[in-house]
């Protein structure tokens, strides 16, 4: 029986000879180097613009007029406000508002408008709730209102920008009503309620 070493390359290979038969064999030594490959993986992301849904409540509270000042109150439906530009450019949503008017009756008394001011509304947006993975949550302030656009909620432009989507649950509106206001006026299809156009601005 005799032992064979023999090298190879950077290996080494160990043969078992038995009466002159090959009966065993074995190799060590280094395995070759693995190949390696690189690629590239891409996408975009587009804009998908500034929104918002915003409503003033269908119906506030009535009044009946007695001594000193009274007020007529409403709870909007959830505003949602979403900023999927993917700027951080920043956004506003203004409110301005028209007088509360009750229009002309048919009565001897009731043949002129009646109006109460859009000064007396304040608009309460409430709590700002970040959904989904959004930035942190833009700010509000109670607005008291006026015929001229003004700043209801926004976002300043920064890094974080207030991007992506926010709710608002239960934004109030509160209007005083002064102790010398006209009653609604009456005309032959009811009574005339107050009415004011509220008109809400994206930007």
């Amino acid at each position: 029986m005799h032992t064979r070493t023999t090298w190879i390359g950077t290996g080494t290979l160990t043969s078992l000879l038995v009466g002159g038969c090959l009966v065993g064999a074995s190799f060590l030594g280094t395995p070759p180097a693995s190949a390696e490959s690189a690629d590239t993986a891409e996408f975009t992301i587009t804009s998908g613009g500034l929104q918002s849904t915003v409503s003033a409540p269908s119906n506030m509270s009535s009044v009946v007029l007695r001594s000193g000042e009274q007020r007529s109150t409403g709870t909007a439906l959830a505003w949602t406000i979403i900023d999927a530009r993917g700027s951080g450019a920043g956004w506003t949503l203004s409110a301005s508002a028209s007088d509360f008017t009750s229009a002309p009756g048919t009565s001897a008394d009731e043949l002129v408008p009646r109006t109460i001011s859009v000064a007396n509304l304040v608009i309460t947006p409430g709590t700002v709730v970040a959904t989904g993975g959004a930035d942190t949550a833009p700010e509000t302030s109670a607005l008291t209102m006026s015929t001229l656009a003004q700043a209801l909620v926004w976002a300043p432009p920064s890094a974080t920008g207030a991007k992506g989507s926010f709710v608002l649950s239960a934004p109030l509106f509160d209007l005083t009503i002064p102790a010398t206001a006209f009653r609604s006026n009456v005309g032959v299809d009811g009574v005339h309620p107050y009415a004011s156009t509220i008109t809400f601005t994206m930007a």
